[in-house]
């Protein structure tokens, strides 16, 4: 566990940073493994793309889900081998296709995007290898209800209209598919019906298209608790319920492969944000905290109470990734000289960018701080650092920085980039 002591000395040097702790990172990665184990996993890429977080993951063997060349590429110089480099996001360019092609497996969006990526592989002398995202036929949040409309994937009824024809492509190696419909589940038995829908859907293809598959991706969807009243996902329960499914499934199309997405699983509890008091000041009575890095280096946190204000009260709707929940973000404190803080106070927590919008709590009773001491917030493993404005007004980026399970640190961002100013 990180401890105050480490975040002391990390203020030292930094205003405004993250801590990530590999010890929770290789402890979820165990617990996938042990519970699904007929199961390749994915890192979501776009989740944390720091580059000790990374290796630390994809050096036991997961492949990487990406969404971007960029993302491509770095899961190649990580050495994860093409088969287990999947390419999906919608609105693929021709040239992200083009740089793209020879590395991993594009994961075709649309009925437009299969038939431009046959036309660049055809252009080029290659043969793409594609899976095919799919919209199921299927409404998440109710069993029998009727699908509804997404921007994602392509629709169940196009993909049986047109699969015989792209089973015959000759620039096309059409191996299999990839279906993820909902982020942060936490309640499992959720999750096992759609993971059983999924496996219907393959069923369907590969006895009535003679479909090749070789691979399905059933996405992710295992959420975190963010909240005090959150129960974790039990992932027992679900790993036990895939691996039935799987052992039958496997037992009639023997040579397909199933992969699964981690999303915020690994890296979301693995993180914590901490920025520094820089001021303190009282305006017509109410008194505000000046901190370091909060919009530009956590947004989160100040999306979470805007939607909040914006609904009027407390706010369980998510908006994945960039709200969750209220209360998905807790706060606690750290004395920057090693003092016991037992007064407290009404305060306001606001950043140091010119917006009246950068506010990560209003009127809250919390410790009284003063300048120097430091602001914590959890759950800052995940959807963090890659979502934040860290452009905004050319402010230092927040410091990244991995503590190893043996206790040695790695500095993810050079302090010359911290330190920069454009």
């Amino acid at each position: 566990m990180i401890t105050a002591e480490e975040i002391r000395r990390t203020a030292k040097q930094y205003d405004c940073f993250y801590l990530y702790e590999e010890k929770v990172i290789l402890d979820r990665i165990g617990a996938l493994v042990r519970e699904f184990p007929y199961t390749h996993f994915l890192y979501s890429m776009k989740a944390n793309d720091n580059q000790a977080v990374t290796a630390a993951i994809l050096r036991h063997g997961f492949g990487a889900d990406c969404a971007s060349p960029v993302e491509v590429q770095r899961a190649e110089l990580y050495g994860v081998p093409r088969e287990q480099i999947h390419y999906s996001a919608p609105g693929k360019t021709d040239r992200s296709i083009r740089e793209t092609l020879n590395q991993c497996i594009l994961i075709a969006d649309s009925v437009n995007e299969v038939a431009k990526i046959s036309r660049i592989a055809e252009e080029m002398g290659q043969r793409a290898l594609i899976g095919l995202r799919i919209d199921p036929d299927y409404n998440y949040n109710e069993e029998d209800g009727n699908a509804l409309p997404t921007k994602f994937g392509i629709e169940y009824s196009q993909v049986k209209e047109h699969i015989s024809d792209w089973l015959k492509d000759p620039n096309l190696d059409l191996i299999g598919i990839h279906i993820h419909m909902h982020s942060q589940e936490l309640y499992w038995p959720r999750l096992a019906a759609y993971q059983d829908a999924v496996l219907q859907v393959a069923d369907e293809l590969i006895e009535e298209y003679d479909f090749p598959m070789s691979f399905i991706n059933i996405g992710s969807g295992v959420g975190i608790a963010y909240g005090r009243k959150d129960e974790p996902c039990d992932i027992e329960a679900l790993g036990g319920s895939l691996t039935q499914k799987w052992r039958a499934f496997s037992q009639r199309h023997p040579d397909i492969q199933l992969f699964m997405e981690t999303g915020r699983f690994i890296t979301g509890k693995a993180g914590l944000y901490v920025t520094k008091v820089i001021d303190r000041k009282v305006s017509r009575g109410k008194t505000f905290l000046i901190l370091a890095g909060t919009m530009n280096g956590f947004i989160r946190p100040v999306l979470a109470r805007a939607f909040t204000k914006f609904a009027g009260g407390y706010s369980d709707t998510p908006m994945e990734p960039l709200f969750t929940k209220t209360d998905a973000f807790p706060l606690w404190c750290v004395s920057g000289d090693g003092r016991t803080i037992e007064e407290r106070e009404t305060v306001t927590m606001a950043g140091n960018l010119c917006t009246s919008a950068d506010i990560i709590a209003e009127d809250i009773e919390f410790r009284k701080l003063l300048p120097g001491d430091l602001v914590v917030i959890r759950n800052a493993g995940a959807y963090a650092s890659v979502v934040s404005p860290v452009q905004f007004s050319a402010l230092p980026r927040p410091a990244q920085i991995m503590i190893r399970e043996d206790d040695q640190r790695a500095l993810l961002e050079e302090k010359e980039k911290y330190a920069s100013r454009v």
